[in-house]
């Protein structure tokens, strides 16, 4: 079972939108180069190097930008860690399955980042939990909260009802708990 959010999840980086935050834009990408490595089963490596155009403001001349990142994946059975370390970034994600029985499936995630150069963090926490066939029907939710270097703690939950593998009804949230 899946959240529409991750149905078009695709569709919507192909277009340039995303869904958590439609007013933001992405720079064009002139030229990049990817390299995939499985030194193990349970590893994965991705190495990127991409040029980015950058439009300037009021009539100033496009600049290029070069950005890399590098992603390291472990999959250590009921745990799978995410490494990853960019030009401008560095980042950290732990899954863990929690229940997976009688059709409960039970994940929760860890997360963290930061942006030196920005002086930012985040420190995400996230449980998603998704239910068995109850006579055709099938819910999941999903509980994420962030908290920044500027104090904010943002709620994001979603749940989505799935009928006869038809139908789908959903909805997500977002809440800035500073504001709220």
């Amino acid at each position: 079972m899946s959240f529409y959010g991750n149905l078009v999840k695709d569709a919507y980086s192909r277009l340039g939108y995303t869904h958590d935050d439609p007013d933001r834009s992405d720079n064009k990408v002139d030229m990049k180069w990817s390299f995939t490595a499985k030194p193990k089963k349970n590893i994965d490596l991705t190495l990127e190097k991409k040029t980015e155009r950058v439009e300037g403001k009021d009539g100033a001349a496009a600049t290029s930008v070069e950005k890399t990142v590098s992603t390291l994946k472990h999959n250590h059975g009921d745990c799978t860690t995410k490494m990853t370390f960019a030009n401008d970034k560095m980042a950290f994600e732990g899954v863990g399955k929690l229940v997976d029985d009688d059709g409960w499936k039970v994940n929760t995630l860890g997360a963290g980042e930061i942006k030196q150069a920005k002086k930012e963090w985040k420190l995400t926490g996230q449980l998603d939990i998704q239910s068995p066939d109850m006579g055709g029907a099938k819910a999941a939710a999903i509980a994420r909260v962030e908290y920044n270097n500027k104090g904010e703690t943002t709620v994001k939950p979603s749940v989505n009802f799935e009928v006869s593998d038809e139908f789908n009804l959903g909805v997500a949230a977002k809440w800035n708990l500073k504001e709220w």
